[in-house]
């Protein structure tokens, strides 16, 4: 299937073809991106046998998943772990409605004082800019 195809489907909201983007972005790391729907939520896993860097991975998947803006996906969960039957590394949700507050990670790996603040910076920056954009 050609890649205009792929990104056509991808935004009507196809699971398959938003994995196979997120896929095609994770060339090279050794990060599988498994993705279903239902409803309006999508679910994407991530696999991988090292933790893969939740800040980078969420904020690349929440950007791309914006632009895409697919069809009838309101919320993302996505989640890290080494295979199916292991537990969770980490996982984190979002909305892609602008209306809604980014939510803060479910669960982190321990991480320093200094990333964590960094964390509560950013959220906090995006609260602030969702508000001003709600004021206009």
């Amino acid at each position: 299937m050609d890649s205009q195809r792929i990104l056509a489907l991808a935004k009507q909201g196809d699971a398959n073809a938003i994995a196979a983007l997120i896929n095609n972005s994770l060339k090279g790391k050794r990060i599988i991106a498994k993705v279903t729907k239902k409803d309006d939520r999508l679910q994407v896993i991530l696999e991988s046998s090292e933790v893969p860097n939740q800040e980078l991975l969420v904020s690349t998947i929440r950007s791309s998943l914006m632009s895409l803006a697919p069809e009838f996906i309101n919320h993302v969960k996505i989640y890290a772990r080494p295979s199916v039957t292991s537990p969770v590394f980490w996982s984190e949700r979002f909305s892609l409605t602008s209306t809604e507050t980014p939510k803060i990670p479910d669960f982190s790996p321990a991480m320093s004082i200094k990333a964590s603040e960094h964390l509560k910076k950013e959220a906090r920056k995006r609260e602030i800019e969702l508000i001003l954009v709600a004021q206009h």
